[in-house]
């Protein structure tokens, strides 16, 4: 590829495909553990057990896959072989979580979790690291992974705006609703994906200089402080948003009584979120990517604390809607963030080590996210299980709302706070990520010549 970015039509067709994956993915933490425990009566302990095992296992295939996807770069010059695997897979994967089989264990519900989540793998792997090939400096990076999470929560909010559009006769999500989404995505997914494989190039990437093997990868993830920090940092974020997302659906629906109103509540959400991921963008692109995440901390971790003193009744619903906006839009702020300071921490490692391990390092960065969401929401659920909280009552003790709101809004938001300490630490800003691009630059055509 020439050495310079995609258009803007390429970036968006690139970006197209997240739609419908995060589509998919939507109700994945958010509804399924809560439909699952009201409609199927699997325990909240149980439920918490196959979400972290389920983690154990992605611990496993995601390094795999970003090792093959980037030897697969290396050797065919593309990543788009496994990209169109996965989204094969995720709607495998996702038919047999929406729409079960046979009768609904927990085995079943861990096996279903276990293709989603391969599918998921093999998809957003590949699919993040062939954006940081196609956006080259500090701050196109930034706006091509915009263009990315843009989509991304549009599939989002398409997905929870469903229950709203009147095609059912509930305004709350229900099995049936479920199945029509998985059919839609399925119909939409091969005119999309053929798109973007033809009309987006494969991008630009650094031929390596030093022999490939799982020691100089071992050695490029430890002996590299940038990539620590940041995965320290969203981490500790991951572990506290886990947690708001595994008792959102008890929280609205068992303690608020507003799950008629779910929907409504996480469309506006969505919507707020989508709205402010320009204003990250800019945040970033004008003041730095560390300020963005910190201002995004900050009002993440207040929509948190709030929720430890909304009660039911009266202007609920309203209240419920600005807390949890400011949550979601918290979490556009590192979807739209972090990509970006990680594709900056991929060419620092290019040039320090050799090899681009833009896969293998999107890889960790998805394991640690996963499992820290997943640990984040098994803990939450555990908590709330501890302190006796039942999603089929409507009545409850005050030790239990105790349990409820420890594990939804006062943990959270302290995890919240801390990843600001820890990301502040980072030490890649424009000025030395556009020294290290030179160097690449430099590299590269010696080498072409």
């Amino acid at each position: 590829m020439p050495n310079k970015d995609v258009t803007v039509a390429q970036q968006v067709i690139y970006a197209t495909p997240t739609s419908l994956t995060w589509f998919l993915g939507a109700p994945i933490l958010f509804v399924l553990p809560g439909m699952y425990a009201k409609h199927f009566g699997l325990a909240l302990t149980s439920i918490a057990t196959v979400i972290l095992i389920s983690r154990l296992f992605d611990a496993i295939t995601d390094p795999i896959i970003g090792y093959i996807s980037d030897k697969l770069r290396q050797r065919t010059g593309t990543r788009k072989v496994i990209i169109a695997a996965g989204v094969v897979c995720l709607l495998v994967g996702s038919y047999l979580l929406f729409v079960p089989l046979v009768e609904v264990t927990a085995t079943y519900y861990l096996l279903s979790h276990l293709v989603f989540y391969m599918g998921w793998t093999l998809f957003e792997v590949p699919h993040l690291a062939w954006g940081g090939e196609l956006a080259r400096d500090y701050q196109s990076k930034t706006r091509l992974y915009k263009i990315r999470w843009l989509f991304a929560s549009s599939g989002v909010l398409l997905f929870y705006s469903i229950p709203l559009m009147g095609i059912f006769k509930s305004t709350e999500f229900t099995l049936d609703m479920l199945e029509w989404s998985v059919i839609l995505c399925a119909i939409l997914a091969v005119p999309t994906l053929i798109l973007c494989i033809k009309m987006v190039p494969n991008g630009y990437a650094i031929e390596a200089s030093k022999r490939d093997s799982f020691r100089s990868l071992a050695s490029s993830i430890l002996r590299n402080s940038p990539l620590l920090i940041f995965l320290a940092a969203f981490m500790v974020l991951s572990i506290g948003m886990g947690m708001w997302v595994g008792t959102t659906f008890i929280y609205i629906d068992a303690y608020l009584g507003l799950g008629e109103s779910m929907a409504l509540v996480l469309a506006v959400m969505t919507l707020t979120s989508i709205i402010s991921i320009e204003v990250w963008s800019r945040i970033a692109i004008r003041y730095g990517k560390k300020w963005a995440w910190g201002l995004g901390m900050i009002v993440g971790a207040a929509g948190l604390a709030s929720l430890g003193f909304l009660e039911s009744g009266g202007n609920a619903i309203f209240h419920l809607m600005i807390s949890m906006s400011a949550v979601y839009c918290s979490f556009a702020c590192t979807q739209t963030i972090a990509p970006s300071v990680l594709s900056d921490i991929v060419d620092y490692s290019t040039l320090k080590f050799g090899n681009n391990r833009g896969g293998a390092f999107f890889s960790v960065y998805l394991i640690v996210t996963k499992a820290s969401m997943s640990v984040g929401t098994a803990l939450s659920l555990a908590i709330a299980g501890w302190y006796q909280m039942d999603p089929t009552e409507t009545s409850h003790s005050e030790q239990s709302l105790f349990g409820l709101f420890l594990s939804i809004s006062y943990i959270p938001a302290l995890l919240l706070l801390l990843s600001i300490a820890l990301i502040n630490h980072l030490p890649i800003d424009v000025r030395r990520h556009e020294i290290i691009r030179r160097r690449l630059d430099s590299l590269n055509d010696r080498r072409c010549e």
